[in-house]
C-alpha cells in the first residue's frame, strides 16, 4: 500500500507542478515559453493530462483550451489543439460509461 501512497502523491505533485507551470509559461508571463506547452501536452499520459487540464482552470480564469488560443498560434496551436481536445474528448468518452 505505501507504494499505492507514494505514486498517488507523486501524481497530483506532478499534476500541480504541470498546471503551474503551464499557467507561468503562458498567462503568468509576458510572452509564451512555448517549450513547456510541447514538453507537457506531447510527453504526459491521458489520465494525467485529465488532471493537469482540471488543475489549470482552478488557476487560472480560463480553461486549457482557452489559454492556448491565447498563447500561441499556426501550426502549433493546431497540433496542440488536437492534442488537447483528444484529451478532452477521450475524458468525456469514459465519463460517459
Amino acid at each position: 500500500m505505501e507504494f499505492n501512497n507514494n505514486y498517488q502523491w507523486n501524481f497530483l505533485f506532478q499534476v500541480e507542478e504541470d498546471a503551474k507551470e503551464l499557467h507561468e509559461a503562458g498567462e503568468g508571463q509576458w510572452g509564451t515559453d512555448e517549450s513547456v506547452f510541447n514538453m507537457v501536452l506531447a510527453a504526459r499520459s491521458y489520465p494525467h493530462l485529465q488532471a493537469v487540464f482540471s488543475a489549470y482552470k482552478d488557476i487560472s480564469e480560463k480553461d486549457i483550451e482557452e489559454a492556448l488560443e491565447s498563447e500561441l498560434s499556426g501550426d502549433l496551436l493546431d497540433g496542440m489543439k488536437t492534442v488537447g481536445k483528444t484529451e478532452l474528448f477521450c475524458i468525456h468518452v469514459v465519463e460517459a460509461y
